[in-house]
């Protein structure tokens, strides 16, 4: 939590997160959860994370509301400001047929107001 770090790897991670002024988290909901992945990507950091608004995008068998309420709770006591900015992608297998994913009306709206509260936060 004191942004001392002796591995390279993350001191390069460090950088690259301290230059953010806000961030939107990403994240399948896994075995009810969110993903392994995101996980270790925050805590690898400490002192980078705080204070910075946070947004908040899942999919998955519940639209990944469960991974929203878990990583929410972890990002805040990081230090992490919750925009209270979520977007659920609903119908995700249904979806996403093919390597690549194609947003509707809904999901754009959602995207766009959830940048601009980053943004609003962040200045």
């Amino acid at each position: 939590m004191m942004g001392i770090y002796d591995q390279p790897k993350q001191q390069e991670w460090a950088a690259k997160i301290a230059k953010g002024d806000a961030f939107i988290l990403i994240s399948p909901e896994y075995n009810h959860g969110y993903s392994p992945a995101l996980k270790n990507a925050l805590d690898y950091l400490g002192k980078e994370w705080q204070g910075k608004p946070a947004a908040y995008i899942s999919y998955g068998a519940t639209n990944g509301s469960r991974s929203v309420d878990q990583i929410r709770q972890v990002a805040t006591y990081m230090g992490l400001v919750d925009s209270n900015a979520t977007i659920e992608i609903r119908d995700i297998f249904s979806r996403n047929q093919t390597e690549s994913f194609e947003a509707n009306e809904f999901d754009e709206k959602a995207l766009k107001a959830a940048v601009d509260k980053l943004i609003k936060y962040a200045k």
